[in-house]
């Protein structure tokens, strides 16, 4: 049976490499570009190419989940390939060493956090954060450089926003102190 739009679905349910091999030609150009707009910063291209794998390898095995009277099979792929590339950069980033901050593209919420990503000292940076304490230092690291909300972190920490939100106020707080200290000492 001839594969196109209106089978494509079917014929990958029943296990049809065709359906797969029209899907990966059809759909390939998107999920790289989708998958590569969420990676670029922090991988390289065998990372990409690998998340791209595992997109069509969930569509092959998770095929029985899609429904088209919720979405069209294009609309399904772009949500697979979001979530897998955001769940490939939450993973290297926790592999990637993090003395080596220089590789992450984080964005500064204030002044304070501007200066101290922009900062040449980074090793500096990270001994001034794990002196924040445990949790005081994974709630900054999970903000800042893994970019979660603070909502999130609060759950997971069993804690409120608020005292989040207090935590890294301090956090902050404490960094510009220190660097500022820092810039005035080289100055002298």
């Amino acid at each position: 049976m001839k594969v196109g739009e209106q089978n494509l679905a079917e014929e990958i349910k029943n296990r049809n490499s065709d359906a797969l091999d029209y899907a990966i030609d059809n759909y390939g150009k998107l999920v790289y570009k989708i998958i590569y707009n969420i990676l670029n910063s922090f991988g390289d291209k065998e990372s990409i190419q690998e998340c791209v794998s595992d997109v069509f390898t969930a569509v092959w095995y998770n095929i029985k989940t899609y429904d088209n009277q919720k979405a069209s099979f294009k609309s399904w792929i772009i949500a697979i390939s979001k979530y897998k590339a955001i769940d490939y950069r939450k993973k290297l980033i926790k592999n990637y060493n993090i003395q080596n901050i220089n590789h992450y593209n984080t964005t500064a919420l204030n002044d304070t956090e501007e200066y101290i990503l922009a900062s040449e000292n980074k090793d500096e940076i990270i001994k001034i954060i794990k002196e924040l304490g445990t949790i005081d230092s994974e709630i900054f690291i999970r903000r800042y450089f893994l970019e979660e909300s603070i909502e999130k972190i609060a759950k997971s920490l069993e804690l409120t926003r608020q005292a989040v939100d207090n935590r890294l106020w301090r956090g902050r707080k404490r960094l510009k102190e220190k660097m500022l200290s820092k810039v005035k000492r080289e100055m002298i």
